[in-house]
């Protein structure tokens, strides 16, 4: 890992994907990421082929940051939907329990995929950890 790369350090499940080289994902669009040798890289790669979008997050301030990742559409480039953090107090398996000055429409979740009649349709979650 290059010095000062730790703060964009991203992750699919729990394994550590590789790191953004300007900025963190915050909006649509195209982002440069330098992919590390692992699991992690592998792994998302993987499940886009066979599976579609999947969810990563990177880590500030001790708080998850979720992102949804659209596909690679070539080496180092990933294609993210819009997203907007909304901070959660806890997370089930059933259920998600959003913080209660939230003043967002609760969204449904459908294979792990943000659904919402709202603008822009998917949105970040943020753990505490």
């Amino acid at each position: 890992m290059h010095s000062g790369s730790e703060h964009k350090e991203f992750f699919f499940e729990e394994h550590a994907v590789g790191y953004f080289e300007n900025q963190l994902p915050s909006s649509p669009g195209q982002y440069r990421y330098m992919p590390f040798r692992g699991p992690g890289h592998l792994r998302l790669v993987e499940a886009l082929a066979s599976s579609g979008s999947q969810r990563c997050y990177y880590v500030i301030e001790g708080e998850k940051h979720y992102f949804t990742v659209l596909k690679a559409p070539s080496h180092g480039v990933l294609l993210v939907h819009a997203h907007m953090p909304i901070k959660v107090n806890a997370i089930t398996p059933d259920s998600t329990s959003y913080a209660r000055n939230s003043a967002q429409p609760k969204p449904s979740v459908s294979n792990g995929v943000c659904v919402s009649s709202q603008s822009p349709p998917c949105f970040s979650l943020v753990f505490r950890v």
